[in-house]
């Protein structure tokens, strides 16, 4: 006598199927997103050394102990953006694979278009486009001493001078283009290390600058996002809210 094997009809494959489709559908935008958020912290991880090691390459080429004494900023960088030019360019090149420089934001990519809560001054700064498709905008400055220094150190802080205003695009010109989550903010110190706005150090150094324990907290954080920086390198890399 021949057994008859057991098997699925049409029906029940059909119906399965149509299961599976509806359980994707409702967990694959959560898992992109959360993809999403780890790439953006792992290009932060990344390009927060390419942006030290650059520095530091710089002050040790030249022998020098502060930023004030290289030649970018002896002879190319005043207290005016403009005049950041070709010189800076090359300057930086020697330090940094850029791709190219854009004095100003992009008139067909402007970040402040990209993101309403962006602020006015990042349309006088310079974009420079890295290899790894990540972007910097900088505001070079000629930077003068805090006049409270001693306080900040004796208080813990490490920054005393803002050599450089940085906004770090860790995708470039893709979306989603919001600070805390593709777009972080550093300040640059005279010493060539990068500080995290959000963090202590520019909370020490500049009056008024947030704390990311305050105004980067919960699920769901308020304000721009810019203080979400701090967040993000003191949690280890990591992008947990929305």
């Amino acid at each position: 006598m021949v057994k008859m094997k057991k098997g699925f009809s049409l029906a029940e494959v059909l119906i399965t199927m149509g299961v599976l489709g509806v359980v994707a559908a409702l967990t694959m935008p959560a898992l992109m997103t959360d993809v999403n958020r780890n790439t953006w912290a792992q290009g932060l991880k990344t390009n927060m050394s390419v942006i030290n090691n650059g520095f530091a390459q710089m002050l040790a080429v030249e022998n020098a102990d502060t930023l004030d004494e290289t030649t970018l900023w002896v002879d190319h960088v005043s207290s005016d953006v403009a005049a950041a030019n070709q010189d800076v360019k090359s300057e930086l090149g020697k330090y940094f694979k850029i791709d190219k420089m854009i004095t100003g934001v992009p008139a067909d990519r402007p970040v402040v278009t990209l993101q309403a809560a962006a602020s006015n001054a990042m349309d006088s700064t310079v974009r420079f486009y890295l290899p790894n498709s990540a972007t910097m905008n900088m505001v070079l400055y000629a930077p003068t001493v805090n006049a409270s220094c001693k306080t900040i150190m004796d208080n813990g802080g490490n920054l005393c001078e803002k050599y450089a205003d940085i906004y770090l695009d860790v995708n470039g010109d893709k979306r989603p283009n919001m600070f805390g989550h593709d777009i972080f903010r550093f300040y640059l110190s005279r010493n060539g290390k990068i500080y995290p706005y959000g963090g202590d150090d520019v909370a020490l150094f500049e009056s008024g600058a947030p704390k990311w324990s305050e105004a980067c907290e919960g699920k769901s954080p308020s304000g721009d996002g810019l203080a979400c920086t701090g967040r993000v390198v003191a949690e280890d890399f990591k992008i947990d809210y929305k």
